[in-house]
């Protein structure tokens, strides 16, 4: 009676194993490019990354990116790779200011500033992963046109 104890607590220890590594949250995609969540605190990100929302109702999910240490500000691509029909936009709360993203943009954004980036599911009821891409381009802020 013992040994089949033994034998229930080591299936057990596996099973819990299995599920403690299978939930563990992925941070990059293999070449480098991190991955942020909305659970994320993201301030100076990366010239590179991708973040993303779990969207499982028609709410809004946000999360506050500032960008960059000096007090100019960068260009920078954004776009949806996945979930079309989500909407997303990129908020300013300091004055509640709008700028919303339909597919992909280019846009100039100031450092030092709380951008807030929010998606909703846009009337679907079926939870849906959204993942947005960000790219600092090499273009000249000051000169940009396209500023938020």
């Amino acid at each position: 009676m013992n040994m089949k104890k033994y034998q229930l607590f080591l299936l057990f220890s596996m099973g819990l194993s299995i599920c403690f590594f299978s939930c563990k949250k992925i941070n990059d995609t293999g070449d480098g490019i991190k991955i942020y969540t909305i659970d994320d605190n993201i301030v100076n990100p990366p010239d590179s990354f991708l973040l993303q929302y779990n969207l499982k109702t028609n709410i809004n999910y946000s999360v506050r990116i500032m960008f960059g240490n000096d007090s100019s500000g960068y260009v920078w691509q954004i776009g949806k790779q996945n979930s079309f029909s989500t909407r997303f936009w990129i908020s300013r709360p300091s004055d509640d200011s709008t700028f919303f993203v339909q597919d992909n943009v280019l846009v100039g954004l100031k450092n030092h500033v709380n951008y807030e980036f929010i998606a909703n599911n846009n009337n679907y009821q079926d939870p849906r992963k959204l993942i947005i891409k960000f790219k600092k381009l090499n273009l000249n802020y000051n000169t940009f046109n396209n500023k938020f």
